[in-house]
């Protein structure tokens, strides 16, 4: 048959041809339709032979997966975040399938942790920081008892109803490094994960500055007691800031040196941390072994007491009026290392299980002691004392109830001379004194030990996590000028450049010198970034989008409710 027939036959209109995937070429050479038993193509509208031979060929599961991967594992088709990215040839190396290119990248051990060790502990670090030591005796004497234990509940509802939304976020998908970041970013795109990203890495900062800052306080407080009021420059401000400085730089260089260090020098500084608090608990049923230590007003557990400090008595401090909200504000940093673990996501073995585990059991283990600890205070503590031994005891004996003894009054404190505007002020009790847990403790030096273990293990994960957010939100260039901090070194991709910059900013608030200040400003940062991360879950939940199938859905039920 000749091309020019074959381009006028004309098919009968209930005609079929069945074919498979395409055409078989005859024995004189012309094409065929290649006819199979299972498939049927409907030819009605077929009007030649050439308007078939036309068409667009039937698809071929060879041509969408390789099918060598049936036999050896590493056909994997890669995801949309690698074609966008250009982020295969990473995979592979991360993963092995390209044996050349992980064996070039090969440089060191890589160090990955489980939920106890990269998680719980390392959260539990972070929320047992300086507020712990340096601030919860002064909220009671502030906001009493009851308001104190409430503040303590409305801060931890808001970590809790955070970490419900993160885990559901952290269980949407596969995890890798970025922390909080990269699940809301993949989860829900950039523009989620942009703000929040950068709202953390932030955050973080400003936290390093803040634990250091009460590491100097700490320490400026032990030389002043245990060394005769030794200083460098004037014991304030000043000496705060050179103190910090130091410390900030041995931060630096700890983290720099690797997760694996980082990890063993955090593991001591837990028992340390474990060890002064249950010294403290052991202290407060010890009661007062001295006159001097019943002078500075701990007088041991009394539930009269106990009752007279459970009501506010707000005054003003360094010059600055305090409220409810001003106390919690000061307060809030204590309870906001919940992400310490999420951000080093990247050096977790199974992300996915273990955010949601450790960091729920850290927050509520550090909840008990939070709602203890001020009770413990209140019953057993005073607002103000002189100090004065013998006016102590020449009244212990005339006075019918301990607090009649004028020792614990602000007019026994006038020979000290210290007032704030005019208003003569003692130099202890919960009022006036940040050392009233070391007061309190059966051995005081323990106590200074733990807080100094405190600070410096939270600022170690701050300053840890945020340059690994930081370096996460810079591969995806979704700001300009920041693509040079995606860099890292080392098996592990430390975040060299990252490290710098999160220095730059936690010296900057070094140089405040102010811890209450510091720290008001770092709660306004935590709680717009916790927003940001309960918004996410809510509007995921709220538009049904495909993409979102959480493995712990409590967070995002929890967060749709809330809203």
């Amino acid at each position: 048959m000749s091309s020019e027939e074959a381009d006028t036959i004309e098919l009968d209109s209930s005609s079929h041809i069945q074919v498979g995937a395409g055409l078989d070429a005859g024995d004189d050479g012309h094409l065929s339709p290649t006819t199979h038993s299972n498939s049927v193509y409907e030819t009605r509208y077929q009007k030649s032979l050439r308007h078939y031979l036309t068409r667009e060929a039937l698809p071929k599961e060879s041509h969408y997966r390789n099918l060598n991967s049936i036999v050896d594992g590493s056909g994997v088709r890669p995801t949309l975040d690698d074609l966008h990215n250009n982020t295969l040839r990473e995979e592979q190396r991360r993963t092995g399938a390209d044996p050349e290119a992980a064996a070039a990248n090969v440089r060191g051990k890589v160090i990955k942790f489980g939920w106890l060790e990269g998680v719980y502990m390392r959260c539990l670090l972070n929320i047992w920081g300086v507020m712990l030591f340096l601030r919860v005796s002064w909220m009671v004497g502030q906001a009493g008892v009851v308001s104190a234990i409430a503040i303590v509940i409305m801060a931890n509802l808001v970590t809790i109803i955070t970490t419900l939304s993160m885990s559901a976020v952290a269980t949407n998908g596969r995890i890798q490094a970025g922390g909080v970041y990269y699940m809301i970013s993949r989860s829900l795109g950039p523009e989620f994960g942009g703000s929040i990203g950068l709202m953390f890495t932030v955050a973080n900062a400003i936290a390093a500055a803040t634990y250091i800052i009460g590491f100097c306080n700490s320490l400026l407080d032990l030389m002043k007691y245990y060394f005769n009021n030794a200083q460098i420059f004037d014991g304030g401000i000043n000496d705060t800031r050179l103190i910090g400085t130091i410390t900030l730089i041995a931060v630096l260089g700890l983290a720099i040196v690797g997760m694996d260090w980082v990890t063993r020098v955090q593991m001591g500084l837990l028992f340390l941390l474990i060890g002064a608090q249950v010294d403290f608990v052991v202290g407060v049923f010890m009661g007062p072994l001295t006159d001097e230590a019943a002078s500075q007003g701990f007088v041991g557990l009394n539930s009269e007491l106990l009752t007279r400090n459970t009501g506010p008595d707000y005054r003003p401090f360094e010059g600055k009026e305090q409220g409810f909200f001003t106390i919690f504000g000061v307060f809030f940093p204590a309870v906001t290392g919940i992400v310490a673990g999420a951000n080093l996501s990247g050096d977790l073995k199974d992300p996915a299980s273990a955010i949601p585990k450790g960091t729920l059991g850290a927050i509520f283990t550090t909840l008990v002691t939070y709602i203890i600890y001020p009770i413990l205070i209140g019953a057993s503590m005073m607002p103000d004392a002189s100090g004065d031994v013998d006016l102590y005891r020449a009244n212990m004996n005339i006075t019918a109830n301990f607090w009649e003894n004028p020792v614990f009054t602000n007019e026994s404190c006038s020979k000290i001379g210290k007032t704030d505007n005019g208003v003569e002020l003692c130099e202890f009790g919960t009022q006036n004194s940040f050392q009233v847990m070391e007061l309190m403790s059966a051995w005081g030096p323990l106590i200074y030990a733990g807080c100094f273990a405190a600070t410096l293990s939270s600022a170690i994960a701050s300053l840890v996590g945020a340059p690994r957010v930081l370096q996460a939100l810079a591969k995806d260039k979704l700001y300009p000028g920041i693509y040079g901090f995606s860099k890292g070194s080392g098996a592990n991709n430390d975040p060299v450049r990252g490290y710098i910059l999160v220095f730059v900013i936690s010296l900057a608030c070094i140089m405040i010198g102010d811890l209450n200040v510091v720290s008001t400003l770092l709660s306004n940062f935590f709680l717009a970034s916790y927003s940001l991360i309960n918004f996410s879950c809510f509007h995921a939940s709220l538009i049904k989008s495909p993409g979102w199938r959480p493995g712990f859905k409590v967070g995002w039920l929890f967060s749709t409710l809330i809203i």
